[in-house]
């Protein structure tokens, strides 16, 4: 399956996947009787991501689209197939390298209340990867950085004290977002970003992923169900969805302009 480019034809290719597929072994029946089955839950994909798009990824429950988002992070191995990044492909990586890939690509979680450690402070949160890749030279540096990135995401750093269970929902999905913005990535996962908020919030935090995205020339893969969502932040929108005649497989993707009214079979 595979999605074509209709727009940035001229911009560099960040993100290739070249027939992908990652299946699961799956069982059923009792402890004495089990049945043991395939799920295939990304089935042969292809597609490109050029450096600065936002390619939206949409499809009904259970397409497959966390499970390639994972892969392509590298955090789900692939059952076949490549993921190359800027023509390098990343399942042949040694760790070292690997290391420095993972800097480069960052995910922002669905949920905003599971994806926050509880135990750990709002600056604490954004400032692990900071520690991680060593990017502040002094405790200054980090402290300056961690309120920077919570000014970028329209929070007071002030808050970077307080933990998890005090802010909103939506204030969470922008620490998440100042997070995964800490180590300075060029390519960012949004996994759901808005789902589990309320409308109003929605558009709000659309809004500061596309400001974002602008201001440091990112490049998205935005995975959600909802078209009309991806569609205000998409450059292209990519479809996935099961196959009628196996709800386990998904059939092939395909793309279309955001603009462009779509359906799933």
């Amino acid at each position: 399956m595979t999605a074509s480019t209709n727009r940035n034809s001229n911009s560099s290719v960040l993100i290739d996947v070249e027939n992908l597929s990652v299946e699961f072994p799956v069982s059923s029946g009792t402890l004495f009787s089990r049945n043991r089955a395939i799920l295939h839950a990304v089935d042969n994909v292809s597609l490109s991501i050029h450096k600065g798009e936002s390619l939206g990824l949409v499809g009904e429950s259970g397409s497959g689209k966390t499970t390639l988002g994972r892969t392509i992070l590298h955090l789900q191995k692939a059952t076949s197939g490549t993921v190359l990044f800027e023509g390098q492909p990343i399942n042949t990586m040694k760790n070292r390298d690997l290391r420095t890939l993972r800097r480069r690509m960052q995910i922002i979680f669905q949920d905003p209340y599971s994806s926050l450690d509880p135990r750990m402070s709002a600056g604490a949160i954004i400032g692990e990867g900071i520690a991680i890749h060593n990017l502040a030279s002094s405790r200054a540096e980090y402290n300056r950085r961690v309120a920077e990135l919570l000014e970028m995401v329209g929070l007071n750093p002030v808050m970077a004290r307080r933990f998890p269970h005090e802010f909103s929902g939506g204030q969470r999905q922008r620490i998440g977002i100042a997070r995964a913005l800490a180590v300075e990535p060029d390519f960012i996962i949004c996994d759901g970003p808005v789902s589990a908020l309320d409308v109003s919030i929605q558009a709000q935090i659309l809004s500061l992923l596309a400001n974002l995205q602008s201001e440091l020339g990112l490049t998205y893969l935005f995975v959600a169900h909802d078209l009309s969502v991806v569609r205000h932040i998409s450059d292209r929108v990519a479809v996935m969805y099961l196959d009628e005649s196996s709800k386990s497989q998904p059939a092939p993707i395909s793309t279309v302009n955001p603009c462009t009214p779509t359906h799933t079979p």
